[in-house]
């Protein structure tokens, strides 16, 4: 999976839509990570356009009225920024609900300006409304800029923004705001083809990134999982064994394999055909990773052949031995019920041979061997219970 910013992450889901829910939630945390700086700015400016508004003797009611206005939003935004980090989403649909919920905390505070010079009323002095232009245009240049990740809010900021002030320049009807309105209306347009320039550089350099990882992750999947079943493969598991192996050795504690094959496979292959054998395998595979912890692992080693590895067994050596019964009555137990492979049940049957480390060998090779021997001698007696590894077996 590609490797995201905290705290967004999601489970994989097949690769358009994974790839989607990915840029998502990228734009998302990019968004998100400009939110505390974003505020902070526009309570900043804010404050230093309402005291020089005062200074100019603005009424205190636009004054008082912004001032509630800018702490009701900025104080909003704080709050879903925090409850989104606070509570990770998990799947697309959550993602997609909180990037809408920010793009309208962005339009609201867009808005917000757009309408400064509203308020203000028509008495402002032309120096003023001068300054109130500039510092709408600076925050809207560098809105854009932040939210470019998004071109929905970044064009929205834009808008909202800019053009109610086009719309009130315009409407003072004097031939400098006529011209201040024209550069505006100008000013949107350059910031619209710039935004899409942007927008598309950014998402193409995040698809390409995600792709790569994804592709990445593909070929570490057919590297070290089986095809058919999607276990771990013999590769795999070598790596899990030698880690359990060092680990028990460490923390005195030990592990344990089950070598185990389908009784009757190859009849089953050449009578049903390989379609039905490779079907029943998927199903043997699903049901083995019932009866084991999170922290074990079920292997295709290949054929029908599969191995349980046992980790972290404490215990003395009678304690261990109960522990590898109980495994194998839950396996015996589980395949007590047909398979149904293609509508027509299907009695699996698996002989099983168990091996620990200390006592039957102390590498991987010589654990998988012994329990291989042990599953043969099961196999040979027709025994229907597991047996684990004897010296007269080798």
């Amino acid at each position: 999976m590609a490797q995201l910013r905290e705290p967004y992450s999601i489970k994989k889901l097949e690769m358009q839509k994974d790839l989607e829910s990915i840029i998502c939630a990228e734009k998302l945390s990019r968004m998100l990570s400009q939110n505390t700086r974003s505020v902070l700015i526009s309570a900043v400016l804010c404050i230093l356009l309402l005291y020089i508004q005062s200074k100019h003797q603005v009424s205190s009611l636009h004054i008082h009225i912004c001032a509630f206005a800018l702490v009701l939003i900025s104080l909003a935004r704080v709050i879903v920024a925090k409850h989104f980090k606070k509570h990770p989403a998990n799947n697309a649909k959550q993602l997609n609900k909180r990037l809408n919920v920010l793009r309208i905390s962005i339009i609201t505070s867009a808005t917000f300006w757009g309408a400064c010079v509203y308020l203000a009323g028509k008495q402002q002095s032309l120096e003023l409304l001068f300054f109130g232009s500039f510092i709408i245009s600076g925050i809207t240049a560098g809105a854009s800029v932040a939210y470019a990740i998004d071109r929905i809010s970044s064009l929205a900021y834009v808008y909202f923004a800019i053009i109610p002030l086009s719309v009130y320049l315009l409407s003072l009807n004097t031939e400098i705001t006529l011209a201040m309105s024209i550069t505006a209306i100008l000013y949107v347009i350059f910031m619209y083809f710039s935004i899409h320039a942007v927008n598309k550089h950014l998402l193409d350099n995040i698809t390409l990134r995600v792709e790569a990882e994804l592709h990445d992750e593909k070929i570490k999947q057919l590297a070290f999982h089986d095809v058919l079943t999607g276990l771990p493969n013999r590769r795999l598991l070598q790596d899990r064994l030698t880690h359990a192996l060092n680990l028990s050795a460490r923390n005195n504690s030990s592990c344990a394999v089950i070598f185990m094959d389908l009784n009757q496979f190859k009849q089953l292959n050449d009578t049903q055909g390989h379609d039905v054998g490779d079907l029943l395998l998927q199903q043997v595979a699903q049901r083995l990773k019932t009866v084991v912890r999170e922290s074990d692992t079920v292997a295709r080693l290949g054929g029908d052949e599969f191995v349980i590895l046992l980790e972290n067994l404490k215990g003395n050596h009678k304690f261990i031995d109960q522990e590898l019964n109980r495994v194998a009555e839950d396996i015996i137990t589980t395949f007590n019920q047909p398979i149904i492979l293609k509508e027509t049940p299907y009695m699996a049957r698996l002989s099983m041979g168990a091996s620990i480390y200390g006592i039957h060998g102390n590498s991987p090779n010589e654990l998988l061997k012994s329990a291989d021997s042990a599953m043969y001698q099961a196999k040979r007696s027709g025994e229907k219970h597991m047996r684990i590894f004897n010296t007269a077996y080798s």
